[in-house]
């Protein structure tokens, strides 16, 4: 490690602790929050059992815990399969009034990944620095990556916001930070969302980490949602300068609710990569969104985009239960899948069906069920395609 980076890296540590010296003062006028009072915890354990043909099972599980004492908190996912560990993700949290710090540490099985963060709101602006060695060799001498990255946030009554992601070492930062370059277009299609993991749960995303602690990426958004109009900007930087440019346009009504929107991604120089028009239209119990999505095309082609792929989907509340139903169409305009979901709660059991479609026929089926009772969850899962059983799941959580 350089000695420019040494100094970095003890700059702001020094930066961390003078915020967090701030926060103790918090803890000291409140001295009854860190009593067992207000302690809270729970404890899962998910159990899975996938095929290997021809009679086996790769049999996998993954225990989480979490705690909660005053303000401290320790979350954990550890995750095993036949032949031992597998993995773990450790993470710790200390709120010191308006100072959070976390400690994030991954064994993958090795220790991989170890992040340091800290976070504070103060008159409406969140700021937030992650400090993260990871490619963490395993043996001597030690090798690893290193980055840093900012992150500033702010808002105001009237429906505007900013955001500023920074990273030093550190690249794909939007999809790390819980955001999008199309802030506005997520909001509407959520129900896709909603449908596409219904039985699969989203991958975390994580930021991919470049050798050298150099500047690699700036993001800067602005975002404006107040009096019908929807507007945002979101500007990505690299080392080399300007990269990518994505515009968004639209106007929301009311009664009935409808949202019209228009995405832009642009190259540079200046050349369209993506262009998404969205409706949403919501007239209780119906949600109707579509998503119309073009893109660059390949040389040589006469229009500046063409056509990708349609989505459009449905969500009815009837007979207690909520229909969701998903439609896309691929690039040549021809029916490519077709999602069918239900979801339904019967006393303490709620339970969901996802049935997949395509141009073959049937795809594949899912079916969830969780029980709640006592603080108590129990849940079972299956899912299975035209060759079988893919999947066979089942756990329980207990919170307390």
């Amino acid at each position: 490690m350089s000695t420019r980076s040494l100094k970095t890296w003890a700059a702001v540590a020094l930066l961390l602790a003078a915020v967090s010296v701030v926060g103790w003062a918090d803890i000291e006028a409140d001295p009854a929050a860190f009593s067992m009072s207000n302690f809270s915890g729970m404890v899962a354990l998910d159990v899975s059992l996938i095929p290997v043909p021809p009679l086996s099972y790769d049999i996998g599980a993954k225990l989480s815990l979490g705690v909660q004492l005053g303000w401290f908190s320790l979350a954990s996912d550890t995750r095993f399969s036949l032949s031992g560990f597998e993995s773990e993700r450790l993470i710790l949290g200390v709120a010191l009034g308006a100072v959070t710090l976390t400690e994030r540490i991954d064994f993958d099985p090795a220790f991989s990944w170890n992040q340091l963060g800290m976070d504070a709101e103060f008159l409406g602006i969140a700021l937030g620095v992650d400090l993260i060695l990871a490619d963490i060799s395993a043996m001597p001498p030690a090798v690893y990556s290193m980055a840093g990255i900012l992150e500033f946030r702010t808002s105001f009554e009237f429906g505007v916001s900013i955001l500023s992601l920074t990273g030093f070492g550190a690249t794909d930062l939007l999809d790390s930070y819980q955001a999008s370059a199309t802030p506005l277009a997520v909001g509407l299609l959520e129900l896709f969302d909603h449908v596409d993991h219904l039985c699969v749960d989203a991958d975390e995303a994580t930021p991919t980490i470049l050798p050298g602690f150099y500047f690699e990426e700036q993001d800067l958004q602005f975002t404006f949602s107040s009096f019908g109009v929807l507007l945002s900007s979101t500007t990505e930087f690299t080392w080399m300068g300007l990269s990518r440019q994505t515009l968004e346009l639209g106007f929301q009504f009311d009664d009935p609710q409808i949202a019209l929107l228009l995405a832009l991604a642009l190259d540079i120089p200046l050349t369209v990569d993506e262009l998404a028009l969205v409706v949403d239209l919501q007239v209780f119990p119906v949600r109707f969104t579509s998503h119309t999505l073009f893109a660059a095309p390949v040389p040589p082609a006469v229009l500046p985009v063409q056509f990708q792929s349609q989505r459009f989907g449905l969500a009815i509340e009837f007979l207690g239960a909520l229909w969701t139903a998903a439609l896309d169409f691929d690039s040549t305009f021809l029916f490519e899948q077709l999602q069918l979901g239900i979801e339904a709660e019967l006393g303490p059991a709620m339970i969901t069906s996802l049935t997949a479609l395509d141009a073959g026929g049937f795809k594949a089926q899912c079916l969830r069920a969780y029980v709640t009772f006592s603080g108590i969850t129990l849940s079972t899962a299956v899912r299975f395609d035209m060759s079988g059983l893919v999947e066979l799941m089942f756990g329980f959580a207990l919170a307390f």
